[in-house]
C-alpha cells in the first residue's frame, strides 16, 4: 500500500527526526513519535549481504510483533501529517550498488520496501565506504566510479517507481559534501556528483554537522563544529555553491528550499557536534533572516535565505533521552512568523518608505497577522493621521 498522504505538501519549515528500529537504552515504537516531528526517518533499510546492493527491512520483533502492526503505526503517523520516510545504509552497513544489475537489484528492492511499508519515499543515509571516488574521478558533472554512477540510475529507476510527490532526502557527512572544497577523491567530495545528478529530485539534504572534523568555508578560513559559524558556514557551501578542489568547476547551488542542518539531539547522541538550543537558532536567525550574531563568518547573502528548509536530528530516540530538548525548543522557532524590513531613513519633511516582508510558512496559512510600527527621533514626537 503506497500512503495516501503523497499528496499532501510538507511545511515550508521542517522538523526531521530518525526512529531507531533496534532495542537499545531508549526502545519505543512509532506511536511515541513527539507531535513537534514533521518528517520520521526510520532507520535502516539493509543490504541483504555486507555491501550488496539488495535491500532488505524488517520491523524489529522487540519493538513489532508483526510487520502489519508496524505498517498500521506509520498509517497513524500520516493520519497526523507527517511524512515517514525509510533510511538506507547508515554507519554499520554500507551499501554497494557497482554495476547495472546491481542498479536494477536496489531500485526494485526498494520500490517493493517503500510500497510494501506505504512510506513516503526515501532517505540517504550512506556512510564509510559506500561512495567513494576512484582514481582519475575528477570531474562532479561527469562522474565515472562505478559505485557512483550506478547509483544514480538506481536511485533515478526507483523514483521513477514511485508516485509523484514521492519524497528524496540525503544525510551526507560533512567530508563528503563540503570536504570536496579543500580535495575532491576518495570519500572528500563523493556526495557531489550525486546531489548534482539528483538535485532536481531532491527535497532537501540535510548534511551531518557531527562526528566532524573541523571544515573550511566559503571565505578559506577553518570552522570548528558546534558553533554558530560552523552552522552557517557549512550550509552556505549548498546554499551559494563552491569552487571544487582540483578543477574550475563549480558545484551550483542548491535551492534554499532544499537545504537543513542536521544536529545530534544531545551530548550522548554523537561524538561531537552538539549545539546548545540558543546558539542553534544563533545561527537560524543569522540563516533565515540575515540577521549577524557577531560570529567570524560572514554570509555572501547579506539578507540571509528565508526559504531555508529547517532541521534535522539524530535521534528522535535520543531527543526523547534528553526531554525532547530539541523538539520543544525547535519546533517553536520554525513555526514562527518571520518578519523583515529593508533598511530606511524616514524625514519628517519628505518622508520615506519601508517594505515588510513577512513569511509565516503554511502552518500560518490562512490567519490575520497585526504589524504594529513605532516612530522615534523626532520632538515632541510624530503626529500620524
Amino acid at each position: 500500500c503506497v500512503s495516501a498522504q503523497l499528496g499532501q505538501p510538507l511545511p515550508d519549515r521542517v522538523l526531521v527526526g530518525y526512529w531507531h528500529n533496534w532495542r537499545s537504552a531508549t526502545t519505543v515504537n512509532l506511536q511515541a513519535v513527539p507531535p513537534e516531528y514533521d518528517v520520521v526517518n526510520i532507520a535502516f533499510a539493509t543490504p541483504t549481504v555486507p555491501g550488496g546492493a539488495t535491500m532488505q527491512f524488517t520491523p524489529d520483533a522487540g519493538i513489532y510483533a508483526t510487520r502489519q502492526a508496524f505498517i498500521a503505526d506509520v498509517r497513524k503517523l500520516q493520519a497526523q501529517g507527517k511524512k515517514v520516510l525509510i533510511s538506507i545504509g547508515g554507519a554499520n552497513d554500507p551499501v554497494h550498488v557497482k554495476s547495472a544489475a546491481d542498479a536494477a537489484s536496489f531500485a526494485s528492492s526498494m520500490q517493493q520496501i517503500i510500497t510494501t511499508h506505504g512510506f513516503d519515499g526515501l532517505d540517504i543515509d550512506l556512510e564509510g565506504a559506500s561512495l567513494s571516488l576512484d582514481a582519475g574521478d575528477i570531474d562532479f558533472r561527469s562522474p565515472r566510479s562505478p559505485r557512483i554512477v550506478h547509483f544514480i540510475a538506481a536511485v533515478k529507476s526507483l523514483m521513477a517507481s514511485l508516485p509523484p510527490g514521492a519524497i528524496l532526502t540525503a544525510a551526507p557527512e560533512t567530508a563528503f559534501v563540503q570536504g570536496g572544497y579543500s580535495a575532491y577523491a576518495g570519500i572528500w567530495g563523493a556526495y557531489l556528483p550525486v546531489l548534482h545528478a539528483l538535485r532536481y529530485q531532491l527535497t532537501y539534504v540535510h548534511v551531518q554537522h557531527y562526528n566532524t572534523g573541523s571544515m573550511f568555508g566559503l571565505d578559506g578560513k577553518i570552522y570548528v563544529s558546534s558553533t554558530p559559524d560552523f552552522h552557517v558556514a557549512m550550509a552556505e557551501m549548498l546554499l551559494h555553491g563552491f569552487k571544487v578542489s582540483g578543477s574550475n568547476a563549480i558545484f551550483p547551488p542548491l535551492r534554499p528550499d532544499q537545504v537543513a542542518l542536521g544536529l545530534p539531539a544531545s551530548l550522548s547522541a554523537a561524538g561531537s557536534g552538539y549545539t546548545p538550543p540558543g546558539m542553534v537558532q544563533q545561527a537560524l536567525d543569522y540563516l533565515y533572516l540575515g540577521k549577524p550574531f557577531g560570529g567570524k563568518y560572514v554570509l555572501a547573502r547579506a539578507g540571509g535565505y528565508p526559504d531555508f528548509r529547517g532541521l534535522m536530528t539524530w535521534s528522535i530516540n535520543w531527543d526523547l533521552v534528553n526531554r525532547r530538548e530539541f523538539a520543544l525548543n525547535h519546533a517553536p522557532y520554525l513555526r514562527s512568523v518571520f518578519l523583515r524590513a529593508d533598511a530606511a531613513t524616514f524625514s519628517a519633511t519628505t518622508g520615506g518608505t519601508v517594505n515588510f516582508a513577512l513569511r509565516g510558512g503554511r502552518g500560518h496559512a490562512q490567519r490575520y497577522h497585526y504589524l504594529a510600527a513605532g516612530l522615534s527621533g523626532t520632538t515632541p514626537g510624530t503626529s500620524l493621521p
